[in-house]
């Protein structure tokens, strides 16, 4: 069975990325995204890529990267190499409705599930919630939205987390100061929550949204 390679998983990665946003990704996020630290090992499979007449780069312009679409690139999937791909999914669990306006009881539907590409997102303590609300809009989370959070109890300041205050959850960004807890919105019409405890159930780690 071939090898997954770094430079199949960056091309895959900045196809699913462009497809997605209509802009290609920054070099740091590819970076992230096949799990490499060093920028010139992205231009090195960039360049690759582009010899392998899989991508064209724009030297006169920032982020542009172009798939080129040709027979030769396209892959006509076998049933076990749809399977096999199916089975490689990260299966991230979709289990309700979370404000991001003023606290409210989140909404919890019937459980289902959202599959991605584990170069995006990957680990079994995943799960989704769907936004709800405009107070988190100067960070780029939109009504309707679906938020990928990371379960976890804790969080540092800044960090963009679902938060319990009694049983109204809350999607905010988090701040421990002197004697209580700030829960702070990012929209600029909108005041901060200060309370005495808060019990936070995830860390927002990224969003997926339809068009």
């Amino acid at each position: 069975m071939p090898k997954y390679s770094k430079e199949d998983q960056l091309y895959d990665y900045i196809r699913s990325y462009k497809n997605e946003n209509g802009f290609p990704p920054t070099i740091r996020e590819m970076c992230k995204a096949i799990k490499v630290r060093s920028t010139s090992t992205i231009f090195y499979y960039l360049n690759k890529l582009e010899n392998s007449n899989k991508i064209k780069k724009n030297p006169n312009k920032n982020r542009a990267l172009e798939i080129v679409e040709s027979e030769k690139n396209i892959n006509i999937p076998t049933i076990s190499t749809i399977a096999e791909n199916i089975d490689n999914l990260t299966r991230i669990p979709v289990l309700g409705t979370v404000t991001c306006g003023e606290p409210i009881l989140a909404v919890q539907t019937n459980e289902e599930y959202f599959m991605v590409s584990p170069t995006l997102f990957k680990g079994n303590d995943l799960f989704m919630l769907t936004a709800k609300g405009d107070s988190m809009i100067n960070a780029g989370i939109y009504d309707g939205d679906k938020i990928v959070l990371k379960q976890q109890s804790y969080a540092d300041n800044g960090d963009i987390v679902a938060a319990l205050i009694e049983d109204s959850a809350t999607i905010k960004r988090f701040y421990k100061e002197d004697g209580h807890y700030r829960l702070q919105p990012e929209n600029d019409t909108m005041s901060p929550i200060i309370v005495d405890n808060v019990q936070i159930i995830g860390k927002v780690v990224g969003l997926v949204r339809k068009f």
